[in-house]
């Protein structure tokens, strides 16, 4: 295996993110309209076998986690198979997945046998009125479900995710802490990032994460920080409550950057590869397979975008302009 790659600005970049399907269960107001997005052609999508090649030239270049994602991941039929398969991959040190819970139950344990280590889970409320109302979709029940059966099996790690959003859940923070705290799992606190399909975007519906933290610390007064992102806490600010009574997280990609400790790429479902989630450019992995490309083809090509990673995204400066795609099609 090759030492890590490293990017213009000395960053190790050993972490890709692998979107399987750009469909969904859900139609959360962060990741799309209502009416959803248009879906690619099933032949555009990659299939399981070359996600695998793909895999394996990943591991070559130094890359050792894996994470996951869609869309929803679990829609995506013979998932379970493809992850045991791609868990045996020579360099794989660290596979995880990232998902909303809806069809977490049947699949929980077949997710841990297959050697899936950790999980995020979404939850963004634990109101039925405001899951309908921000998910667009009664499944709740199923979540909360998918949540339990998840903490059954013997996964390393699991975090929960809440998207906080001005006037719809913003009220809840203290709630979901609570919840997570008295189940032993971290939760990580999101800012509601922007995208041109979120047409429910605006600025001032965005909640900042210091204000996310005085919440909390209303309630917690103990409530303290204890990493900056990078490592295991990736893009999250940690803070931990006293006495060792667990962790909370904050992603703030709008308010604080953390692109400084950014170690990843991104692969979307119908296989472009990208170095960053906020940043136009891109390269298409799926059409060099499909031409014939052989395997230090595909590698000179993550190289490519490796070595063409932006210092950082431009959320918040006056030049920004989101991307003319949603978080399901990105593999947010």
């Amino acid at each position: 295996m090759s030492p890590p790659l490293v990017d213009p600005f000395q960053r190790r970049i050993t972490y890709l993110r692998i979107s399987v399907t750009d469909r969904c269960n859900l139609r959360c107001q962060y990741c799309m309209p209502e009416e959803g997005v248009p879906l690619r052609p099933r032949s555009k999508i990659l299939t399981y076998e070359e996600l695998l090649r793909l895999g394996r030239v990943f591991t070559s270049l130094g890359f050792v986690k894996f994470r996951i994602t869609g869309g929803e991941p679990l829609v995506r039929h013979e998932l379970v198979p493809f992850l045991a398969e791609f868990a045996q991959i020579p360099g794989v040190g660290e596979l995880v997945m990232s998902t909303n819970a809806v069809l977490l139950s049947e699949h929980a344990e077949g997710l841990a046998r297959a050697g899936v280590q950790r999980l995020n889970i979404s939850l963004d409320t634990l109101s039925h009125e405001t899951f309908v109302r921000l998910q667009r979709r009664d499944e709740l029940d199923r979540t909360l479900a998918g949540i339990e059966a998840a903490q059954g099996q013997p996964f390393r790690r699991i975090k929960l995710n809440a998207v906080i959003i001005r006037g719809v859940n913003d009220r809840e923070i203290p709630a979901l802490a609570r919840f997570a705290l008295e189940r032993g799992l971290e939760i990580r606190f999101i800012e509601f990032m922007p995208t041109s399909k979120q047409r429910s975007w605006r600025g001032d519906r965005v909640v900042p994460a210091e204000e996310m933290r005085e919440a909390l610390c209303a309630e917690w007064s103990d409530l303290k920080m204890v990493r900056e992102p990078g490592g295991e806490s990736g893009p999250s600010r940690v803070w931990a409550y006293g006495a060792g009574a667990g962790r909370v997280g904050f992603i703030s990609a709008v308010s604080e950057t953390f692109c400084q400790a950014c170690n990843r790429v991104r692969l979307t479902s119908d296989g472009n590869l990208r170095g960053c989630l906020f940043a136009d450019g891109q390269r298409s992995l799926r059409d060099a397979m499909r031409e014939g490309a052989s395997d230090e083809d595909l590698a000179a090509i993550i190289r490519s975008v490796v070595w063409n990673k932006v210092e950082s995204h431009r959320i918040g400066r006056e030049d920004f302009s989101p991307i003319d795609l949603g978080m399901s099609e990105l593999g947010g």
